[in-house]
């Protein structure tokens, strides 16, 4: 995974969900010199194609207007040093994020989710939650707020299941440690510690340091007869968190999409997160 974040992709649908989104991308993009993809996909309403000619050429210019005026107030606002290129696509909407992402070769995608809880803006999100499930690239979902603001995060919170690829993921998030200035933190959750354990936490602890990585994370393992409520008893402790998951099969982010009702992750129902491939 590259470091380096040259491209942020920012699927907008111009409603509330896609506000602080937009003010994140714009952040990382300052630190980064990133350019930012503004894409807005119109999504046929229906399957008749005389129809659909039609409309698709209203619906077009209709989002390309709007993407123009978010420009604007953005350049209005006095802040113009992020290059912010305007796409509208039509077709199926997480299809044609997916092939932007690969055209534009994005190092990052940036949403906004909407829904209840942290979690479940991620389940409930349809777009969101296709996109964690579907996408290769690095993806920063938000929780939706009524008015943009300046993410503070002091901290960001990686865990790992002590997996192969996980040190290159964690070299990807000390990138952003740095953007923010954030204290990161490596968590590991289990509920036994038997010899395995232990020599698999003592291989990975030595992995990091061999990262070089300046300031070195804090690796922290918890041991807990549950590990999501280990892990959700850590997080209600740093409400100004970002929190990192990464992707397997029949991993965490399954399990914890699986209990997103659960008192225990209400707890962190603000927390943004960041989903690596």
């Amino acid at each position: 995974m590259k470091t380096k974040i040259k491209t942020i992709l920012l699927p907008v649908d111009f409603s509330g969900y896609s506000a602080e989104a937009f003010t994140v991308s714009r952040q990382i993009a300052s630190k980064t010199g990133a350019t930012i993809i503004l894409l807005h996909v119109v999504e046929p309403p229906y399957n008749t194609a005389t129809a659909i000619e039609g409309m698709l050429s209203i619906m077009e210019d209709n989002a390309k207007s709007k993407i123009n005026q978010l420009i604007k107030k953005y350049s209005e606002s006095g802040d113009t040093e992020v290059d912010i290129v305007p796409v509208v696509k039509h077709g199926r909407t997480v299809r044609e994020i997916m092939k932007q992402a690969d055209e534009c070769s994005a190092d990052l995608i940036v949403m906004g989710s909407k829904g209840q809880s942290g979690i479940e803006r991620i389940v409930l999100g349809s777009v969101s939650s296709a996109m964690v499930a579907e996408t290769n690239v690095p993806l920063f979902v938000l929780p939706a707020e009524k008015s943009s603001r300046t993410p503070d995060f002091k901290r960001i919170i990686f865990t790992t299941n002590l997996r192969e690829k996980d040190p290159e993921n964690l070299r990807y998030v000390h990138s952003f440690a740095k953007f923010f200035a954030a204290k990161l933190d490596v968590i590991h959750v289990t509920d036994h510690k038997d010899f395995d354990t232990i020599l698999r936490v003592k291989g990975f602890r030595q992995v990091i340091r061999e990262l070089n990585l300046d300031p070195p994370p804090e690796f922290t393992v918890l041991e807990h007869e549950n590990s999501l409520v280990g892990l959700a008893e850590y997080i209600s402790k740093h409400s100004r968190a970002l929190l990192v998951m990464n992707r397997y099969k029949h991993s965490i982010v399954q399990k914890l999409l699986g209990v997103h009702h659960t008192e225990k992750f209400r707890r962190y129902s603000d927390l943004p997160i960041l989903i690596l491939p």
